[in-house]
């Protein structure tokens, strides 16, 4: 929400973080070195539907700044 992931304006969809992890670029072809996703447990990504699913993000405080609109739903690529 602050920029700090410009050009970015949100998470990574699934064609994003595979330009970015296979060719350290962004879809625009802007080098872009490290994914940016949401890691959530895998009992809660089981519950999501992509396309359709929101999830309310939340501050310290418990404040609502944001809802995130799910696209897509990606199983964690194992470290190499």
């Amino acid at each position: 929400m602050s920029g700090g992931f410009s050009p970015l304006t949100g998470f990574m969809n699934q064609g994003e973080y595979e330009s970015v992890c296979h060719k350290m670029r962004l879809g625009s072809g802007v080098l872009w070195p490290m994914p940016i996703t949401l890691d959530v447990k895998e009992e809660f990504a089981h519950t999501l539907q992509a396309g359709s699913s929101k999830i309310a993000l939340r501050d310290p405080e418990g404040l609502m700044p944001a809802v995130l609109h799910v696209e897509n739903v990606l199983a964690a690529r194992p470290r190499s």
